[in-house]
């Protein structure tokens, strides 16, 4: 993680700055993944399956308006 930040993380420090990643209004849903993919990229993921950790970090990331919707419906598909 050093190289990527700057810093030296610990593996759960660096998922839990992760589950942290909000889209904010002046970015683009494409930019958004984009980022989260990178984020996904640097880690050891260990038990989790890499696709369900990124889809976590997506779905977590859509906190603000426009998106709560969207958050919403993936989850409840993520549930089914």
């Amino acid at each position: 993680m050093e190289e990527v930040c700057g810093q030296n993380f610990s593996l759960f420090n660096a998922r839990f700055n992760c589950l942290k990643l909000v889209i904010w209004l002046d970015v683009d849903l494409f930019d958004f993944a984009g980022g989260a993919n990178f984020l996904c990229d640097t880690l050891n993921f260990g038990t989790l399956a890499e696709e369900q950790f990124r889809y976590v970090i997506f779905i977590s990331g859509l906190q603000t308006e426009p998106w709560l919707p969207l958050r919403i419906s993936l989850l409840k598909l993520m549930e089914e």
